[in-house]
């Protein structure tokens, strides 16, 4: 995080992203932020931690242990289970 960042939020009690959003259900994992957050991704441009999380799930995605939604992605609940953190 930049110190510009640090400052920012001191003065407008905005925090910094913190990474996709997530929930679970009976399909399994989703994984998501909102659509401008997401499109920005796609085109490299975000926070570090993001963009990490979102290169991992798209190593996922190419493995075929992640399918793509609109806004992030679902990972199979018989395929999160063997996962590690």
């Amino acid at each position: 995080m930049r110190i510009a960042d640090l400052i920012e939020q001191l003065f407008t009690g905005k925090t910094a992203s913190t990474g996709f959003q997530w929930n679970a259900d009976s399909e399994g994992i989703n994984l998501f932020l909102p659509r401008d957050e997401f499109a920005a991704l796609e085109q490299s441009k975000g926070d570090h931690c993001t963009l990490t999380q979102y290169a991992h799930l798209k190593m996922l995605e190419e493995q075929g242990l992640a399918e793509r939604l609109p806004n992030g992605f679902i990972i199979a609940s018989e395929l999160a289970v063997q996962l590690d953190d």
